[in-house]
């Protein structure tokens, strides 16, 4: 044990038993398979092959490299975090119909591959014939973060309801977090209920928000950084989450005294009454555009897509990718590699350029900023075979 748990297989424990019987009973006991004590040794070794995996199963439990599904859940508890669960995306939608007509809370509108919303809200359509109403999506999960003008279908017809539209994309739509995903950030959380640190404030926003990416920035000195942060300040850059439990989560875990610096504010009311006004900053998202051509046996077009939307970020039929973080560059050599190693029937990658015009694409990685997270789609990727 010295050297950690070693599970023994089925073979070790009936080679274990069959010596023990010799030892017992002497060298020329009949052992074999058919007689009466090998099948006593076979039923019994399995088993006892079965106690050994749960041993090995305990022992992994109290191991977070090693620990899965609900032991690992159990394990995060001691450091005071969870598991982030799916959440549903939220955007606003345009109504157009008769003015005056009242759309209820709860009425429901949909994509036409079937992700349906709910309104948030009741709302009555202006003497412009207009409404824009915030709508929740009604299942949980990534898929529910759909591109502008997705949102067209409506789901029970009301009469002088002409039309629906989202002019803007859905967000804050996730998956449940894996075990994978839960262990990495197990690991970058251990700072998270030793105080007011950076990691601390990350992982807050992280956890107790919708929010799918975080980045905190600090400046301990007496002057205004090159970043523009003020002395002796911090500031929070942050993609997806609601204003409220985004700032809600960095005032818990703030230190007294310091600058919560951002684009954005948001006033917190502590339990004396006293206002505090904390700062954090959007994440601005910068659209990645790809020009490739690859050899490859068959029309792997859509492949392609897939798999370079799975490295920088974004969205392809209707799924979610979660690539590149913020202040992550992208790099040509990553989406080469990235097509050639899972795209079975790719053979050779001719040539590729990206950029964030699509007129001014080149052979060169693009740099992301500390505020800025890399953003791509199946529209902004041109794929050309050979």
């Amino acid at each position: 044990m010295s050297k950690g748990f070693k599970k023994k297989t089925r073979t070790e424990i009936v080679e274990d038993m069959k010596a023990r019987a010799r030892n017992l009973f002497g060298d020329k006991i009949n052992l074999e398979i058919n007689s009466p004590l090998g099948i006593i040794i076979q039923l019994v070794s399995w088993a006892l092959s079965l106690v050994w995996q749960a041993l090995e199963s305990l022992y992994n439990a109290f191991h977070v490299h090693t620990s899965i599904g609900q032991d690992l859940d159990n394990l995060a508890k001691n450091i005071g975090i969870s598991r982030i669960e799916s959440a549903r995306a939220r955007g606003e939608v345009l109504f157009e119909g008769d003015p005056e007509r009242t759309i209820s809370e709860g009425f429901l509108v949909e994509t036409p591959q079937g992700v349906q919303f709910e309104t948030t809200e009741t709302a009555q359509i202006d003497s412009e014939g207009e409404a824009t109403v915030e709508v929740l999506a009604v299942e949980p999960g990534s898929k529910t973060n759909v591109e502008a003008n997705r949102i067209t279908e409506i789901v029970n017809p009301l009469t002088g309801l002409d039309s629906v539209n989202n002019p803007g994309p859905t967000s804050g739509g996730r998956d449940r977090e894996t075990d994978t995903e839960f262990r990495d950030r197990y690991l970058d959380s251990l700072d998270r209920a030793g105080g007011s640190t950076l990691a601390s404030i990350r992982s807050a926003i992280i956890q107790d928000t919708e929010a799918i990416a975080a980045l905190v920035l600090e400046n301990t000195s007496m002057e205004e950084d090159e970043e523009g942060l003020p002395p002796k300040s911090f500031e929070a850059i942050v993609l997806g989450g609601t204003d409220a439990e985004v700032a809600e989560a960095i005032y818990k875990y703030k230190p007294g005294g310091i600058q919560s610096f951002g684009e954005e504010t948001y006033d917190i009311e502590d339990e004396l009454g006293y206002k505090h006004t904390i700062g954090f900053t959007r994440a601005e998202q910068v659209d990645i555009y790809v020009d490739i051509t690859v050899a490859a046996d068959s029309d792997v077009t859509e492949e392609v897509k897939e798999e370079i939307i799975r490295y920088i970020c974004g969205e392809y039929e209707e799924e979610g990718y979660i690539g590149l973080s913020m202040d992550e560059d992208v790099i040509l050599s990553r989406v080469n590699s990235r097509v050639m190693e899972n795209i079975e029937d790719t053979t050779d990658i001719i040539s590729t350029e990206i950029g964030t015009d699509p007129q001014t694409l080149a052979e060169e990685n693009i740099e992301i900023g500390p505020r800025e997270v890399a953003i791509t789609s199946a529209s902004n990727i041109e794929v050309s075979l050979q």
